[in-house]
């Protein structure tokens, strides 16, 4: 016969504010915010979300995207630092999981850049690492940025 199937499961409004605090505090809101926009089967659970926790998954949405933009312009200029003294720089984690497990950049949270470079790579001498900027050598957008965690 027909399988039969679970009743619809609703979160009261402190259940959602509850998971969005949480979603948030573990960087996954950009990723529950996201489903819950493209996936058409979690339309009615996500209409019973009040408006304050719909802002926070959206809020966060948006920062994941602006901060990994961020990243990524900022991985570019690292990258052509690096190659340009014979260093080949392996991207680690967040960025490379960009367009591969995470199709939409906001649904990532990430507020660095995981580089790694070759042992066999030696940094050339009168590389001028000094002069790099800060969030390159301290992994974190600038203190006072708009990225900033």
């Amino acid at each position: 016969g027909p399988e039969a199937h679970a009743p619809p499961v609703f979160l009261t409004a402190a259940d959602w504010t509850q998971v969005a605090s949480v979603a948030v505090e573990h960087g996954v809101a950009g990723l529950i915010y996201w489903n819950a926009s493209h996936v058409s089967r979690l339309g009615a659970l996500w209409e019973t979300c009040p408006s304050g926790a719909r802002f926070a998954f959206r809020e966060e949405y948006y920062r994941n995207l602006a901060r990994n933009l961020y990243w990524r312009e900022e991985l570019s200029r690292i990258a052509a630092v690096f190659l340009a003294n014979g260093l080949r720089p392996i991207v680690l984690r967040g960025l490379t999981f960009m367009g591969t497990l995470y199709p939409d950049d906001g649904m990532r949270s990430s507020d660095d850049c995981d580089l790694c470079v070759r042992p066999a790579d030696h940094a050339p001498e009168g590389i001028d690492w000094p002069a790099l900027p800060e969030s390159w050598t301290s992994m974190a957008a600038p203190p006072g940025s708009p990225l900033s965690p």
